[in-house]
């Protein structure tokens, strides 16, 4: 799940960053002229990528829920799930496989 997460915040961050010299640029011309407009200029930009972000997360919680439902990666358009079962670490950590003796 974590390559879905990290590949949506590059993704926005990404658009974030590419925009933000000409957003600045924009709003020091704006500050020229009219401070004001220049704050509201900023003010609604900021709020704009914030509402974007959120919208983001929601939409991509719903696509995980059905891509990793139930321990399966649930693959689409091709109607497919396999298991992706446990990093080896992890069972070796907890002793999967090993034999323990019960006195």
């Amino acid at each position: 799940m974590i390559e879905d997460i990290k590949a949506a915040q590059n993704e926005l961050e990404g658009d974030f960053f590419a925009m933000q010299p000409a957003i600045e640029q924009a709003a020091l011309e704006m500050y020229k002229t009219d401070p004001t407009l220049a704050v509201k200029f900023l003010t609604d930009y900021s709020n704009s990528c914030a509402n974007k972000t959120v919208d983001t997360w929601w939409e991509l919680a719903d696509k995980l829920i059905v891509k990793y439902n139930d321990g399966y990666v649930n693959i689409y358009p091709e109607v497919s799930r396999k298991s992706p079962g446990y990093p080896e670490w992890w069972l070796k950590e907890v002793g999967y496989g090993m034999k323990t003796i019960i006195k």
